[in-house]
């Protein structure tokens, strides 16, 4: 290299550096987790689905539950978790990972439905990573769920709708 390229190289960086270093940084977004302060009682879920209460201080166990997502403020937000890991649950018994149909949640008719494309997102259409292999399987699913509890614990809408638990181990 020589001393001329070497030059205007360094020339490049010190022009990046000064754009950055004039450049308004962006803040961090704030934090949308719930992490409680130590000795501040939390819920959370069990790995049998029950919801059990604790006290944080910051060690191995609490952490490793505010990694996952398992740290809630209240009983009902954990027992509402609880009923989500349970819906998942048992809409696997009807999926197949190579299937075509998925069950996804219109918000411009605020129904469920099946569909089999990909660009549901681009539409704003809720839709969930299970999939399964026929439409019937995916319609089973549905009935043996039923649409209400579909919406409100694995699409997360119609939260206004009473917490009702097919598998409370509390």
């Amino acid at each position: 290299m020589t001393s001329k390229e070497y030059n205007t190289i360094v020339a490049e960086i010190k022009e990046r550096l000064a754009k950055l270093e004039a450049a308004q940084p962006v803040e961090d977004p704030p934090e949308t987790r719930y992490v409680p302060e130590r000795d501040e009682r939390y819920y959370f879920v069990t790995d049998f689905g029950g919801v059990l209460c604790s006290v944080w201080k910051d060690d191995n166990n609490d952490n490793g539950r505010l990694d996952i997502g398992n740290v809630f403020r209240t009983v009902e937000e954990a027992r509402r978790e609880a009923e989500r890991l349970c819906v998942i649950a048992e809409m696997k018994t009807y999926w197949a990972n190579n299937g075509l149909y998925r069950i996804v949640y219109n918000p411009y008719n605020n129904k469920i439905e099946l569909n089999t494309t990909m660009n549901l997102q681009k539409l704003g259409i809720n839709y969930g990573e299970l999939r399964f292999l026929t439409e019937n399987d995916a319609r089973r699913c549905i009935d043996a769920i039923g649409e209400t509890r579909l919406e409100k614990y694995y699409f997360r809408v119609n939260d206004e709708l009473p917490l009702t638990l097919c598998c409370d181990n509390n």
